[in-house]
């Protein structure tokens, strides 16, 4: 076998090769600049509903719709701005973490399916009456025409004077997976421009 070495005897390219060594050895500068970047696209793509695949999100359901209408919100994953607003990037010497706190982030991220058990619930009511109390509560659970009337169905208990009980069947809950985080074909051409300028520096 044939055994071969190079020894480098040009100073100033020894130089410049220890400077690339030392730039690469730690990358937290140019790791936080991707950081950053991803943050910027993840923005990008939460404005555009789509994910990281440039695939469009689930759109919402009719009732979630609804809902969201009477709180005057159109965008999907944005009741508040927390989610959105929680991206955010801790960068390393040979990484960046980009990612959330927040507890429901993977569940929106990656989908899921809450099980809800059987629940007593008690619903508050104000109701004004014609008759006494006794002959209201006799027939308030009959609805009976001219006895009691619902005003509204519902109301907070500090002004109900009226309460039900009500069990909720078990059911429910999938929610579809609307990625926000992640890494498209431009991300990472953009960080490795980042690297190679960052470790390169002024040698091109």
């Amino acid at each position: 076998m044939v055994a071969m070495r190079v020894t480098v005897q040009d100073q100033e390219l020894r130089d410049v090769l220890a400077g690339l060594s030392g730039r690469a050895r730690n990358l937290r500068q140019p790791m936080d600049a991707i950081g950053a970047m991803i943050q910027a696209s993840t923005d990008i793509r939460w404005e555009r509903e789509i994910d990281p695949d440039g695939q469009p999100w689930t759109p919402l359901a009719s009732s979630t719709v609804k809902r969201k209408a009477k709180l005057g919100k159109e965008r999907m994953l944005q009741i508040s701005t927390r989610l959105r607003s929680s991206i955010t990037r801790k960068p390393y010497a040979d990484r960046v973490d980009v990612g959330t706190n927040v507890a429901y982030a993977a569940a929106m991220q990656n989908g899921a399916t809450i099980k809800r058990s059987p629940t007593l619930v008690r619903i508050y009511r104000k109701v004004s009456t014609k008759g006494g109390v006794t002959d209201f509560v006799r027939h308030a659970v009959t609805t009976r025409s001219g006895d009691s009337v619902l005003l509204p169905l519902f109301t907070k208990r500090s002004k109900a004077n009226f309460m039900t009980r009500h069990l909720v069947q078990a059911y429910s809950i999938r929610i579809p997976a609307r990625r926000f985080l992640g890494i498209t074909p431009e991300d990472t051409q953009g960080g490795t421009d980042i690297l190679r300028r960052h470790v390169l520096g002024d040698v091109q």
